[in-house]
């Protein structure tokens, strides 16, 4: 629960009383403030997200339209939605691209109404009901994503995902979605930033990401969202972890740089790894390469990196390590430097088991991914840690 979700003002009963008028104000306070209520509950008590059910699975025969099962989500006003009863639901691909399929809240006056009064014909009662919608970007207002599904054209017929963790284009993508539960202790939002891309077209390191996520909400108190690829053309909103993937040397423009200056100043972090997935590429040429450009970066943005010590946060802050634990090549160099790091372990694809012709012994992939826990848990705290600093000044 974040400040700007608590109630900028004192919630104010009715006081009963002898001769107390009951109109329609004095009704609909007593009547709001246990709404009110119930709202503050949720928003303290449970994450946002779906707390049972709303399973979303394609059409059979397949086309153009998913089946919605009924359950039950909690948006970030601390509204209920229900939804009662299975739902057919067609979405329109029109133009290729992203569309996310959102369940929102709404009050719908009831059709009956009682005539008189000063507006006349005024409704009974107020459903509370649900509106499901395709849209073509996150809206603005509260809502719950079900699901997502990346057209490839307007004749793309759904289908369910081959693979849950990655789904292939028309493919009903599961990933984004949060589930509801007890309140976290902190938010850690991972993006990965398009530098290189590897199999099959996606940034390097965006499966490890995806699967970081998912260790990262399965171990600890901490609730992890993998958001996907993030560009540095405008400002990275929303957002505690940015991790940099690549095998080459990269030049960034003074506005991206700017962009990553202010995500920095924001409390993010930033995780740089060269990496080797699939080339056979050496370690020495990965970490030449790429490690001259992100150390040059690091440089620009006013931070100097150095090997990381014994008691660091990111040995210590979840999992205990005495020293980074040994990448793909061995000990890795891993150094840091005030929200920035750097890695030649190549610990996001450990954090995906390895290579298809390489894979990762289990030791090495356990550890690599709790030190990758460790660095969700760190940009959490590091994140909220200067979100408050911010309010002090």
């Amino acid at each position: 629960m974040t400040p700007v979700q608590i109630p900028t003002q004192a919630l104010r009963r009715l006081n009963p009383h002898r001769g107390l008028v009951i109109d329609v104000s004095t009704w609909s306070a007593a009547h709001d403030y246990h709404r009110m209520h119930h709202r503050l509950h949720n928003i303290a008590m449970h994450r946002p997200g779906v707390a049972v059910g709303l399973e979303v699975v394609a059409w059979n025969p397949p086309d153009q339209s998913v089946v919605i099962y009924p359950g039950v989500a909690i948006d970030t006003q601390g509204n209920i939605i229900i939804v009662g009863e299975s739902v057919h639901f067609r979405l329109n691909a029109v133009d290729p691209g992203l569309s996310y399929l959102t369940l929102m809240y709404r009050d719908v006056p009831e059709a009956t109404a009682q005539p008189g009064g000063p507006e006349g014909a005024t409704p009974t009662y107020v459903v509370e009901r649900y509106l499901l919608q395709q849209l073509n970007q996150i809206p603005n207002e509260a809502y719950v994503e079900l699901a997502r599904i990346d057209f490839s054209s307007p004749q793309a017929v759904i289908r369910d995902a081959q693979s849950i963790l990655r789904p292939g284009p028309d493919e009903i993508d599961l990933r984004y979605r949060l589930v509801s539960g007890p309140p976290a202790l902190g938010q850690v939002a991972i993006g990965v930033i398009s530098l290189e891309t590897g199999a099959g077209g996606a940034p390097r390191h965006q499966p490890g990401a995806i699967r970081l996520a998912h260790a990262i909400n399965a171990t600890t108190g901490y609730r992890a969202e993998f958001k996907g690829a993030v560009g540095l053309d405008q400002e990275v909103g929303n957002f505690q972890l940015l991790l940099m993937a690549g095998q080459q040397e990269f030049v960034l423009s003074q506005a991206q740089l700017a962009v990553l200056d202010h995500f920095l100043q924001r409390g993010g972090t930033i995780m740089g790894e060269s990496c080797g997935a699939g080339t056979g590429v050496g370690s020495g040429q990965r970490t030449g390469a790429f490690y001259a450009s992100f150390n040059q970066m690091a440089g620009e943005l006013q931070r100097q990196m150095t090997p990381v010590q014994l008691g660091d946060p990111l040995l210590t802050v979840h999992h205990l390590f005495s020293q980074a634990p040994d990448g793909t090549e061995g000990p890795p160099r891993f150094l840091v430097g005030d929200g920035i790091l750097f890695s030649d372990g190549d610990f996001g694809c450990l954090w995906d088991g390895g290579w298809p012709e390489r894979p990762a012994a289990r030791e090495a992939i356990r550890s690599a991914t709790e030190l990758g826990v460790n660095l969700g848990v760190y940009g959490a705290q590091r994140g909220h840690h200067h979100y408050l600093k911010s309010f002090a000044q």
